[in-house]
């Protein structure tokens, strides 16, 4: 299985498959920021962060070209109604809180964007800024410490946990999700 990956060992091609599996909404490319810790260490985080840019920018233009009908397919109905309401309601400030969470939301986000009547240069630097605290955070006070595969879970898994918790506080506080949900 390793081999398999080893093809995968410069930087270009893994963004590049990256974003294919952001471009399919329901795989998850979680794995395969895993797989990138051990191909190229630290500097995954870096590539981990372009990849989402640009898987942004494809999602919304995807949707904004060919409409409902496709993106229904990639995402769902359910989800698409979902994330239609925060954006017909709440616009670029639930832009915001989305990016912010950034946990498997990502390429819904984005389709369902690109059918609003929010102009692109606005959602892409709502979309950049709101991504850049936790990019930041892994860039320069955990990726320091990383010098193994488990403390790369490790970190990984504090930073799930902590955006399931922020998850169960909101729904368990209903009022303030009122505003979002």
């Amino acid at each position: 299985m390793s081999d398999f990956f080893l093809q995968f060992d410069h930087p270009l091609i893994f963004i590049c498959l990256q974003i294919v599996f952001d471009l399919f909404a329901p795989l998850s490319s979680t794995p395969l920021f895993f797989t990138g810790f051990a191909l190229f260490g630290k500097n995954i985080i870096l590539y981990h962060f372009l990849a989402n840019l640009v898987s942004f920018s494809l999602n919304f233009w995807l949707a904004r070209l060919w409409g409902k009908r496709l993106v229904k397919k990639f995402v769902g109905q359910k989800n698409l109604d979902k994330i239609d309401r925060l954006g017909d309601r709440f616009g670029l400030r639930a832009l915001i809180f989305l990016r912010l969470g950034q946990w498997y939301l990502n390429d819904f986000t984005s389709y369902a964007y690109g059918l609003t009547n929010i102009k692109f240069w606005p959602y892409f630097l709502v979309s950049f800024f709101s991504s850049l605290p936790l990019f930041l955070i892994w860039w320069f006070f955990l990726a320091p410490d990383l010098d193994n595969f488990l403390t790369f879970v490790f970190y990984w898994a504090i930073l799930f946990l902590g955006f399931l918790l922020l998850v169960f506080l909101s729904r368990r506080f209903k009022s303030w999700t009122k505003v979002f949900f």
